[in-house]
């Protein structure tokens, strides 16, 4: 299997007027917006210099000045591979015209705020915008659980102000997209958008984004672009299937397990399009499950609660990235004990009722899981039973049928014999053997072969 690197080693030659814009194209390119360009593509409104800025240059700008602090600042798979996907895409034919503007990076703790997004300008004349998905600074992840209670976020206010700020004046086709949290940012932009920006959409695509607030989801704003949302998310999907969508996705399979398959990197490419998944995995719709009727089972006022508190243990320590809390389970674990000692007894047990009613849903929707997997697998089973039946009842109709044919050919067989009658020969037409007239048969022989065929 391939991914998007490989799509770039085997189709980079192949020219967007050879081969239009697809699916794979729109991952590379939300994929790019995690890179920093701060200082390599000019922001919105600039005075001075260029507007833009060729795709090698940035490459070249960006591998020189850059990626030794990127490589430096992320150990994972994921973060190591981009530097590595903007160098082949711009070394290919497919994207060398591409030219990078309107690069903008704002991260606010106090307004849990972390959004990046930059411009491609392609050269079959369209634009796709791209919006970054979650870093790893705390403050990017608390704006995901923000999403539970929130009718918009500080990160999503300033996603839609950038598709208005920086549309004006220009005529081009739009395509809209990131990955992960990117993804719901480019939704909402494109559906609150300015009318006239709104008309130039062809394409939003999330990449395994979550999805929104009921109330958002299933509002005519959204409803409104609905026909042109493509959705894509792994096997297993714990952003993509979070909160409310009403876009289907397409399961794309992938060669890592469980959570890690969030990874683009991960994502099965095969010419130009993703590797269909047979379906859901099952961990996956059980994750779903038990987040969902935790959100169900919690008013927002305590969906923030719990939020504000949990993030708050680590931020009021100085801790700022997911790294910090994943990477020392020990100090992680102190931290939350001191907290909750220090904590008012009130808000103390407020925070554990939540969390257990947390727990308590992961462990309901496992039941149910099992539930309807015992279920299903009765249901399997008696289709088997009944399969194995008619199989059964089909073998003895079959039988029956070779019997007769075994009982006919056996007469026929007989009559040969005995009667010197050929096969398949007319024995009332008074037919008789070579050399042998009707008077040298014996008239008992005519009543035997009655009573043969009678047997």
């Amino acid at each position: 299997m391939a991914n998007i690197n490989d799509y770039l080693d085997w189709r980079g030659d192949i020219t967007f007027a050879e081969s239009p814009f697809n699916e794979v194209d729109n991952l590379i390119l939300s994929v790019l917006s995690y890179l920093d360009f701060e200082g390599i593509v000019p922001a919105p409104f600039v005075k001075e210099g260029p507007k833009a800025v060729a795709i090698g240059t940035a490459n070249r700008e960006y591998q020189d000045h850059q990626i030794q602090k990127e490589m430096t600042a992320f150990s994972d798979s994921f973060d190591s591979q981009i530097p590595v996907l903007l160098d082949k895409a711009a070394h290919s034919r497919r994207f060398r015209a591409t030219k990078l503007t309107n690069y903008v990076e704002r991260t606010d703790a106090e307004k849990d705020k972390q959004m990046a997004a930059v411009t491609f300008l392609l050269e079959d004349g369209t634009k796709y915008i791209s919006f970054r998905g979650t870093d790893d600074t705390l403050t990017g992840w608390k704006e995901d659980f923000d999403l539970s209670f929130m009718d918009a976020t500080a990160g999503q206010k300033d996603s839609l102000n950038y598709l208005n700020m920086t549309l004006r004046g220009n005529r081009r086709p739009l395509r809209i997209g990131g990955h992960s949290k990117g993804g719901n940012f480019a939704v909402y932009a494109a559906a609150y958008c300015q009318e006239r920006i709104k008309k130039r959409i062809l394409t939003v695509y999330s990449n395994d984004g979550p999805g929104f607030k009921k109330s958002i989801a299933r509002s005519p704003e959204v409803e409104s672009i609905h026909d042109r949302i493509r959705k894509f998310s792994p096997e297993y999907s714990a952003v993509g299937i979070l909160l409310t969508s009403t876009v289907h996705a397409k399961l794309v399979q992938s060669d890592m397990q469980g959570v890690n398959q969030h990874n683009a990197f991960s994502w099965q490419v095969l010419g130009t399009k993703f590797v269909e998944a047979d379906g859901r995995d099952p961990g996956s719709i059980l994750f779903d499950r038990s987040m969902n009727m935790w959100i169900d089972g919690e008013s927002e006022e305590n969906r923030k609660l719990f939020v504000d508190t949990l993030f708050g243990m680590f931020m009021d320590q100085g801790v700022e990235t997911l790294s910090e809390v994943t990477g020392n389970k020990g100090q992680t674990a102190k931290i939350v004990w001191n907290a909750l000692r220090e904590m008012p007894k009130d808000s103390r047990n407020k925070f554990l009722k939540i969390f257990m009613n947390l727990q308590k849903s992961r462990m309901v929707a496992g039941a149910e899981g099992l539930y309807e997997a015992g279920k299903l697998s009765l249901e399997k089973s008696a289709e088997k039973r009944e399969a194995r039946k008619e199989e059964r009842a089909e073998r003895a109709e079959q039988t029956d049928a070779r019997g007769t044919d075994v009982k006919v050919n056996w007469i026929e067989l007989m009559k040969s014999r005995i009667f010197h009658i050929e096969p398949g020969e007319d024995t009332e037409s008074g037919g008789t053997s070579a050399g042998e007239s009707e008077g040298d048969r014996p008239a008992e022989f005519g009543a035997g072969l009655d009573d043969l065929e009678e047997w």
